[in-house]
């Protein structure tokens, strides 16, 4: 099974976004990868994920979405969390192995940038209409 993690932040009317590398063709998303067997649960790998592809520190607010797959031989599951930044620090500008760099962008911005999934659009503009689930409902087993 396939389990992955990705964060929405929202600072005031902008949206975080990274700018993948090569791997996927430079397309924008939100931050995110996969769960690695290192991470204390969900939540620190989203963390970690944020730090890696945006350079900033984030406070997981709690459950926006999950997505799954069930095929003949292969489970994949998505998990996207919402957050707020901590602290002030700037976004990430050099390219490294995890991005290219990462940016606030707003509503009118998106539609001017080749993102992965046209997912990352619909939630940037209904996520005041989405239920975000608290973290307890995430449950260690």
């Amino acid at each position: 099974m396939d389990c992955y993690v990705m964060c929405f932040v929202r600072k005031n009317d902008k949206f975080l976004l990274v700018q993948e590398t090569q791997k996927h063709s430079f397309q924008w998303f939100f931050p995110a990868g996969g769960v690695e067997p290192f991470d204390a649960n969900l939540v620190a790998a989203a963390q970690r994920e944020v730090a890696e592809e945006a350079g900033i520190q984030v406070e997981i607010d709690g459950v926006m979405r999950f997505d799954y797959r069930i095929r003949e031989n292969d489970v994949w599951a998505r998990i996207l969390f919402a957050a707020h930044q901590i602290g002030e620090t700037p976004l990430k500008s050099q390219p490294d192995k995890h991005s290219e760099c990462a940016r606030w962008v707003t509503l009118d911005e998106l539609s001017a940038l080749k993102l992965r999934e046209k997912s990352v659009q619909e939630v940037c503009e209904n996520f005041s209409d989405m239920e975000i689930w608290p973290l307890e409902s995430l449950k260690v087993m």
